[in-house]
């Protein structure tokens, strides 16, 4: 019913999950796309834009946009820089950009920041993403055995390397003074960038916050 997208910025790449959404968010993962090259360069974010500009066609026929996006601007101080620039003016297309934060108890989504490089540059809108948070609703999600709400949908053919990404980050509780506290533990050297996409994308969604009933019926018009 809903289509949103989860960019994750690395040093040589950006990677892009593409996520529909039913009712009870119910998941399908449509698309996964590497698009290599240096973010401090404008190729590669180009490439993201045409991409992100192109519609996929629903099981009725229709052609559905992605509808909302979130970019990871996270990294050096020179690829965060390089994030911003191209997020200028983009709020209006409903392409966000995101920092992740830790800390139970967040929302998914926090209030945008204003962000601002040099006295002459545009701002930026800059939406703060709790990833414990979202990190949770991921794991319990996959838990989820019979289609339906929060069940989330993958095709046959996405590889095995994709999958290890996604559940790369296990939940760890460790007693600080004999209290619990619970923290995401990931491997050294696993990669988690299929997790990273998948919370930006439902970032996305909890930013537009559309009326997926609605929209149902709409397309069942």
């Amino acid at each position: 019913l809903y289509l949103t997208a989860g960019v994750d910025m690395q040093q040589d790449r950006l990677e892009c999950e593409v996520v529909a959404w039913g009712e009870g968010e119910e998941s399908w993962s449509i698309d996964y796309r590497v698009f290599w090259g240096d973010p401090l360069a404008g190729d590669v974010w180009d490439e993201l834009e045409d991409y992100l500009a192109s519609p996929f066609q629903h099981e009725s026929g229709a052609l559905l946009p992605i509808s909302a996006t979130c970019v990871d601007t996270g990294g050096t101080s020179g690829m965060t820089q390089a994030a911003y620039d191209w997020l200028k003016g983009k709020t209006g297309r409903r392409i966000f950009g995101t920092k992740g934060v830790g800390g139970w108890g967040r929302a998914i989504v926090e209030k945008p920041q204003r962000k601002q490089s040099g006295n002459r540059a545009r701002k930026v809108d800059l939406f703060l993403v709790g990833v414990d948070e979202a990190k949770l609703v991921t794991q319990r999600r996959l838990a989820v055995v019979k289609p339906g709400p929060g069940y989330m949908h993958f095709p046959h053919d996405r590889g095995e390397d994709w999958f290890k990404q996604l559940t790369a980050e296990r939940l760890n509780v460790r007693y600080v003074k004999g209290q619990p506290v619970r923290e995401w533990i990931k491997p050294d050297r696993a990669r988690n960038e299929a997790l990273d996409c998948r919370n930006y994308a439902y970032a996305a969604l909890k930013i537009m916050n559309p009326s997926l009933k609605r929209l149902s019926e709409r397309l069942s018009m």
